[in-house]
């Protein structure tokens, strides 16, 4: 790692920093238990359920029934490029075939440029047949839905269909642009068991501009721009789907309506490669079963440098000391020399404008216009050229999540194998799991919801992220979890108090504001683990909230950062508690910016410094006084610090602390006792990762 001149003086001044600042992260549990006795915290609760009981999530008869009378059908048969046309309500002209009325139509044969039209009146209902159909149209949809109630498209078994344009622009119909080879302005159904092929070289497979319904079939479909989008709503109940698309996989787009505009999946096999989104809804994403492979934007090698900081995360921006430390006068904000104020670098903007690259501090420490921290500082602005403007703009716009929805998303089910370059797992709402077994591999956070996170069943395997689940309030009640994380493992945020990019500053304040009462608005993040079974594994924080962190059961391994400037658990600055009654957890990290529980807590627990660092896969032992082992672990990387708890720990016991050759002994002399020193840390640290927008 190479270092500016200007970096090692900064390193230089932050040791000395050290030894002046204070802010209020309770190395010394009593005195944040003092702060924090009275704190009270009220479970947040979604209301996902309620908003899914209001969609449409029915499949008709007719979405199911996959029959249709052979001998009664009209009858369209491309042949030589000339289709023709046998029973009523159809006709053809030149190389296409209008539908006109109700009924039912077999289409097969082979056509290089012509389309079916379908113009029948807003009551009718049209059941178009394909079997071993190729229909492939130049200047505009090969199927062109423009007036009927619902049309059901069935795939007529052992047959394999194709539709395709030619890459070329489609032609304009009047006011209407047409832009995909199935498009529909009524209620569309995909039905039956044959396989249908859509080749869209110009934008889009399959869009309707009101319902669109898969009950079943075989689909390949691979569009330069999305592949499968239903305006009001996309329902899937079974089916098998291989989508390669420029951008988006599988979209409903309705923002108009609050109970249109969802994605629900009831079961089918899906194979998503996606040049942004794979499966995005404006309001509600709900699976309830299902196999899923996606990859987005190239997966997660793709993904833009996000958070990961070798010089330490930093606490919320604030710089070395920052606002409420307590450094001396001649080190504090506005005696900070001008060419040093205000921080070096990071942006705000969504983790992607200055972030600090992994491995090497920037240099040199110029700001631009869209890195400079908002409020105190005074360093002179680089302004960014317009090109270079451009491209960041460009880059913070492109989403490449693989689950997204603006409202909610709801997983009870189904089984998620996701490479994305972008997170895994998002929406604006709330996010509830329940079920499924979800793999995720992601260039940003692995699960991240706006508001509120609910995890009470299934299997989550976060394999690589930035943050592996993050949230305003974070409940977890049950399942199996397992995240690995370049930035914090867990992160309760509202968004207010991110980290700038970069490095903090010396004497710009931090965005996060210290809560200097004992009093809560009830609207402060939170993490609380009340079940199941997490593994931690971070290089930032492992358990991080920007105000509380309560522990009420389940089983929790933490494998903190090895650098001093992240905690293995790290509550808001101020009076907020870290509590536990209940539940097994394990945290290992690094000496410099440790936390154990604050006394308000109702079991008992430690947080105990070894006298030098132990290597990483050296076996850890907890023993009781009678030499009974209480917990065992094998971290994976080296530590010094130590945070346990287990409803076997008693008050007035003596615990003894083996790893490797080495045994220290803690007596439990308190709810949580603590030989640490530490005052968690000076100011902001280097800054970590950019804040939200």
């Amino acid at each position: 790692m190479k270092y500016s001149k200007i970096l090692v003086f900064a390193l230089a001044l932050s040791i000395a920093a050290m030894n002046f600042t204070a802010c209020n992260k309770s190395g010394d549990s009593s005195s944040a238990a003092d702060q924090s006795s009275d704190v009270q915290i009220s479970s947040k609760e979604t209301d996902i359920d309620d908003s899914i009981s209001s969609l449409d999530l029915d499949f008709t008869a007719n979405d199911i029934d996959v029959g249709y009378d052979e001998a009664n059908a009209t009858k369209i048969v491309f042949e030589a490029d000339t289709p023709s046309v046998s029973g009523s309500g159809a006709s053809a002209d030149g190389k296409n075939v209008t539908v006109t009325s109700a009924g039912c139509y077999i289409v097969t044969g082979v056509v290089s440029d012509g389309q079916i039209i379908i113009d029948a009146g807003e009551n009718d209902k049209i059941q178009l047949v394909l079997d071993n159909a190729s229909l492939t149209c130049k200047t505009g949809p090969a199927v062109y839905i423009k007036s009927a109630d619902k049309v059901f498209v069935t795939l007529a078994d052992g047959t394999h269909n194709v539709l395709s344009d030619t890459g070329v622009e489609y032609s304009a119909d009047g006011d209407i642009s047409p832009d995909a080879v199935v498009f529909s302005k009524a209620d569309l159904t995909f039905n039956g068991t044959g396989t249908l092929e859509i080749n869209a070289g110009y934008k889009h497979g399959i869009v309707s501009k009101d319902d669109l319904v898969f009950t079943g079939g075989s689909y390949t479909v691979t569009a330069a721009k999305t592949a499968i989008e239903g305006k009001d709503c996309v329902k899937i109940a079974d089916g098998s789907f291989t989508i390669d698309s420029g951008t988006n996989g599988i979209v409903s787009s309705n923002d108009e309506d609050t109970d249109r505009g969802f994605v629900y999946i009831a079961g089918g096999e899906f194979d998503i490669t996606a040049g942004t989104d794979g499966i995005q809804a404006e309001t509600i994403l709900t699976v309830e079963d299902g196999t899923f492979k996606i990859v987005t934007g190239g997966g997660a090698k793709n993904a833009q440098s996000k958070g990961k900081n070798d010089l330490g995360g930093g606490k919320q921006g604030g710089g070395f000391g920052g606002q409420g430390g307590e450094m001396p006068p001649d080190m504090q904000g506005g005696e900070t020399p001008p060419d040093m104020q205000g921080g070096f670098g990071g942006g705000r903007g969504d983790r992607q404008q200055g972030d600090m690259p992994q491995g090497e501090a920037p240099e040199p420490f110029e700001q631009t216009a869209a890195s400079q921290p908002d409020g105190d500082s005074t360093l002179p602005l680089t302004t960014a050229s317009d090109e270079q403007q451009s491209d960041m703009d460009n880059t913070s716009s492109t989403s490449m999540k693989a689950l997204k929805a603006g409202t909610g998303i709801a997983i009870s089910g189904g089984s998620f194998n996701v490479d994305s370059a972008d997170d895994a797992v998002h929406t604006n709402g709330n996010a509830v799991i329940s079920g499924g077994e979800l793999t995720l591999s992601t260039g940003d956070d692995g699960i991240h919801a706006d508001e509120i996170i609910e995890i009470s069943s299934g299997k989550i395997n976060i394999t690589k992220s930035c943050e592996g689940i993050e949230a305003k309030y974070i409940n977890v009640s049950g399942g199996e979890l397992s995240v690995i994380a370049s930035d914090d493992g867990f992160n309760a945020s509202d968004g207010s108090g991110e980290n700038f990019g970069g490095m903090g500053g010396f004497g710009g304040r931090g965005m996060q504001q210290q809560n200097t009462d004992n009093t809560q608005a009830g609207d402060t993040p939170y993490l609380k683990i009340s079940g199941g079974t997490v593994y931690v594994n971070a290089d930032g924080d492992g358990l991080d909230s920007n105000a509380d962190i309560i522990v009420e059961g389940g089983d929790i391994t933490v494998y903190g950062p090895t650098n001093g400037g992240n905690g293995a658990l790290d509550k808001g600055d101020g009076n907020y508690s870290l509590t536990v009654t209940g539940g097994t957890l394990a945290a290992f990290g690094a000496v410099g910016m440790e936390e154990g529980f604050t006394d308000n807590s109702a079991q008992v627990s430690f947080l105990h410094n070894f006298s030098s660092s132990v290597s990483a896969n050296t076996e850890v032992t907890v023993k009781d006084s009678d030499g009974n082992v209480i917990a065992s672990y094998k971290p994976d990387k080296s530590w010094q610090s130590m945070v346990f708890t287990s409803p076997k720990l008693k008050q007035g016991d003596t615990v003894t602390i083996t790893a490797g050759s080495v045994s220290e002994t803690v007596t439990l002399d308190s709810i949580n006792t603590s030989n640490s020193t530490s005052n968690g840390g000076f100011g902001g640290g280097f800054g970590g990762r950019g804040g939200r927008q």
